[in-house]
């Protein structure tokens, strides 16, 4: 009998630990998809006001749109890696990390979200969106945004996107913790 009431003890805690875990990663979703939005929010504003559009003119040299799309990613964007991208998956500027990034570095995120744009493969990109991805036990938050819109937007073909994320490390999870009162 005592063996009996020891199982059913041990079911019950570890079921209500499951229940607790599956509670607590649903209000860290909640906030990391918050903090998607609020960056989406800040992207929007960029976009809609044009202060993006001449900053970068996907016209201008390389290195130009480089440095200016790496300024601005420093300064207003908050990702662990941000790509100015062309709708046929072109990379035009990118950084990871503060730095410079190339193709093979934004072809690397086509593993997390396979319909992001990409060379020799037509998608149908939103022309915004935020998503979170699950995998290999690693979370990413992500963004994409149309640089045009309203009547200004280009053809499909021509358009541009800004596609960002970040990484959901301990440290996020922790400052989201002190911030939120989401307990450890």
């Amino acid at each position: 009998i005592i063996a009996a009431a020891v199982s059913v003890v041990f079911a019950v805690v570890e079921d209500a630990n499951r229940r607790e875990a599956q509670r607590q990663r649903a209000r860290v979703d909640a906030v990391i998809e918050n903090q998607v939005h609020m960056r989406k929010l800040r992207l929007e504003n960029l976009i809609e006001t044009g202060m993006l559009q001449p900053i970068l003119d996907v016209t201008l040299p390389r290195d130009t749109l480089n440095w200016a799309f790496t300024q601005l990613g420093n300064r207003f964007l908050e990702f662990d890696g941000a790509y100015l991208v062309a709708a046929d998956g072109r990379v035009l500027a990118g950084i990871e990390g503060r730095q410079p990034a190339d193709q093979s570095a934004y072809d690397a995120l086509h593993d997390y979200r396979p319909d992001l744009p990409r060379i020799g493969h037509s998608a149908e990109v939103k022309q915004e969106d935020n998503f979170l991805v699950h995998k290999d036990g690693e979370t990413r938050a992500f963004i994409v945004a149309g640089l045009h819109r309203g009547a200004s937007a280009p053809a499909a073909e021509e358009q541009s996107y800004i596609i960002g994320y970040r990484r959901v490390t301990q440290a996020v999870l922790n400052e989201f913790s002190l911030r939120y009162g989401i307990p450890g």
